[in-house]
């Protein structure tokens, strides 16, 4: 695993080996690990990170091995000027009575 940061001083970068037992993380195994940094007399300060293995798989992707589905809506391509939908509160009226189930 890759580590950078940038700071005021300037970048760090190293590469942290991990066994080949490390636990990955998802909602069934939250599987957490805490990186400690310190330089020279600093108090280290900690992050809290968890891992995953995220690849495509034929048509579909997997995360950690199982297979998941992405949700979202992208309406980039239905509006080229902008690049957006408008944002206006009539154009949302309109969105959510015609996203509304059964109605």
């Amino acid at each position: 695993m890759d580590v950078s940061w940038t700071t005021n001083g300037g970048n760090f970068e190293t590469e942290l080996a991990l066994d080949k037992d490390t636990g990955l993380w998802d909602e069934f195994n939250p599987t957490i690990y805490r990186l400690m940094v310190g330089f020279g007399t600093n108090t280290p300060n900690g992050r809290h990170f968890g891992l995953r293995d995220f690849k495509a798989a034929g048509q579909d992707f997997e995360i950690n091995g199982r297979k998941t589905y992405l949700r979202g809506t992208h309406f980039g391509g239905d509006f080229p000027l902008t690049g957006y939908p408008p944002t206006d509160v009539d154009h949302g009226k309109r969105f959510f009575k015609r996203a509304r189930i059964g109605g």
